[in-house]
């Protein structure tokens, strides 16, 4: 976190934009869909940066899929995956560490898309016809369990992708 306010201070956010999604209901009738329902999510965040430029790309991908809270099965019954980009321009004329910018891409990537995240899940939601989905709010704090959650996961040989969590 420390790495990432380093840059956060330097920092404008000029655009995000949705630039893909991918969602699926795998349950044909409402009386199928159970009335609680297990969330999982996962999300992955890349970067680019050029120096010269001071600009700093994000590509953040978040996913949520929905299961059976009773353990029933192990079929999403629903799926929900959008890819949001964020640009950024550096101010100032120190450098910036490459291990800064991954943080700050990854802390503030997340943060930053997170509020246009959670109204396409509830609005996206809605239109598949399912029961209202709320994310919480993030807060500092929960982002950085997410980030560190995230490392230890990476660590390991077997890394869960996005696209393979749920």
């Amino acid at each position: 976190m420390k790495l990432a306010g380093a840059i956060a201070k330097r920092v404008r956010i000029d655009d995000i934009r949705l630039v893909s999604s991918n969602l699926k209901r795998n349950v044909l009738s409402d009386e199928d869909i159970p009335k609680r329902v297990r969330l999982n999510n996962g999300f992955k965040v890349t970067h680019r940066f050029d120096a010269e430029t001071k600009h700093i790309g994000v590509l953040v991908l978040f996913l949520v899929c929905g299961r059976p809270e009773s353990g029933e099965g192990e079929t999403d019954i629903f799926r929900i995956e959008s890819s949001f980009s964020l640009d950024y321009r550096m101010s100032g004329d120190e450098p910036a560490g490459v291990e800064e910018v991954a943080a700050f891409a990854k802390v503030n990537g997340i943060y930053n898309a997170w509020p246009y995240w959670r109204e396409y899940v509830q609005s996206t939601a809605s239109r598949m016809g399912l029961p209202p989905l709320v994310l919480p709010v993030l807060s500092p704090g929960t982002i950085e369990k997410m980030v560190q959650a995230d490392e230890e996961r990476t660590a390991t040989p077997e890394e869960t992708k996005p696209e393979d969590a749920g």
